[in-house]
């Protein structure tokens, strides 16, 4: 899964640099658990975002909420720790 975000490097190459994750309204699945999402990109655009040739006009417009059909939700146990099990259904 690709997502819009932008990496500064470090002044000089002094440490990892700079992330951050373009974070759009979400869509209507998402928003009845969060006020944002990461804007997903679909596999066909990653291409484009990554290309340096890509001016700011045609970047903005694959900014977008991933569409709510495309997407499953499902509830999840809240855990502690990392692990599989964090990804089972929970009744």
């Amino acid at each position: 899964m690709g997502v819009a975000a932008i990496w500064t490097p470090a002044p000089k190459g002094r440490g990892p640099g700079s992330f951050a994750i373009i974070k759009p309204s979400p869509n209507e699945s998402v928003a009845l658990l969060d006020d944002s999402m990461p804007s997903i990109l679909f596999p066909e655009h990653e291409r484009e975002w990554l290309s340096a040739n890509t001016g700011a006009a045609a970047a903005y417009n694959l900014i977008k909420p991933y569409p709510a059909d495309l997407m499953r939700a499902w509830p999840v146990a809240h855990l502690e720790n990392d692990g599989p099990e964090l990804l089972a259904r929970f009744a």
